[in-house]
């Protein structure tokens, strides 16, 4: 399950990462998602728990912002649902690797997302 704690360390992660590039960016923490918006785009991670309804949130997004880049962060990934429900995401995420494994991946977003190399 994806708690509070890894919520905020996922928030905290991203922070250090824009600071560490000094990237010119606005950063919004909702309940469910964090969304790091540039002048040209946004990025979107949403960390929900199983039982939450991920395909409404992906919709939601999409409705307000068709070209967000969005990246799925949940236990227990099932890609066939994401694949049938044509979500258009980024990325998925699964939140049961260790967190070392999980920051390498939010890293590798993060640089795919604003150029970094």
């Amino acid at each position: 399950m994806f708690n509070i704690v890894k919520h905020f360390w996922l928030l905290i992660t991203i922070k250090k990462y824009i600071k560490k590039y000094k990237l010119k960016v606005k950063v919004r923490n909702y309940f469910n998602s964090i969304r790091i918006t540039t002048n040209t785009n946004s990025l979107n991670f949403i960390t929900l728990t199983e039982k939450s309804n991920y395909e409404k949130k992906v919709k939601e997004i999409r409705r307000s912002n068709v070209s967000a880049q969005i990246i799925l962060l949940i236990p227990n990934v099932d890609y066939r649902k994401i694949f049938n429900e044509h979500l258009e995401l980024l990325g998925v995420i699964d939140v049961k690797n260790s967190l070392a494994n999980i920051a390498s991946e939010i890293s590798d977003y993060l640089d795919y997302f604003f150029n970094i190399e």
